[in-house]
């Protein structure tokens, strides 16, 4: 009896260690299809250039409260405008958080504005989250 307990225990442990390497490689499969387009090329920023910025008000919301900072030095501006030029716009995710989003809202010249939300990890655009590299 011990025998068949010690066959099944082994049999377990192999099935587990085969789904575990099974799971591995399709990670490897999901990290493939990360883009190479810059967060400021998806089309809802096309309006977004760094000439046209005056400022960056960015917006962090935790449990502590809402904190406000506006930036208007040139390299403050510029900092914050590359630092999403040099994102990468990654898969759609399911993911989602409540309590870590940070706003980053571009006013313009023409007195409008263009807002990147990130939210954990990830960044919404149109009510669909993206990865980001």
């Amino acid at each position: 009896m011990k025998k068949k307990f010690y066959i099944v225990i082994i049999v377990l442990i192999a099935c587990l260690f085969i789904s575990g390497c099974t799971s591995k490689e399709e990670n490897k499969k999901d990290t493939s299809k990360v883009t190479t387009k810059s967060v400021l090329d998806h089309e809802y920023y096309k309006g977004l250039t760094l000439e046209d910025v005056t400022s960056v008000t960015i917006i962090k919301k935790t449990e502590a409260g809402i904190d406000e900072q506006t930036y208007e030095d040139e390299k403050e501006i510029k900092d914050n405008y590359n630092y999403w030029k040099n994102k990468k716009l990654g898969k759609k995710t399911n993911k989602s958080c409540d309590d870590n989003t940070t706003t980053y809202v571009f006013n313009l010249k023409d007195n409008a504005t263009i807002s990147i939300i990130k939210e954990c990890d990830w960044i919404v655009i149109n009510n669909e989250r993206y990865l980001i590299k």
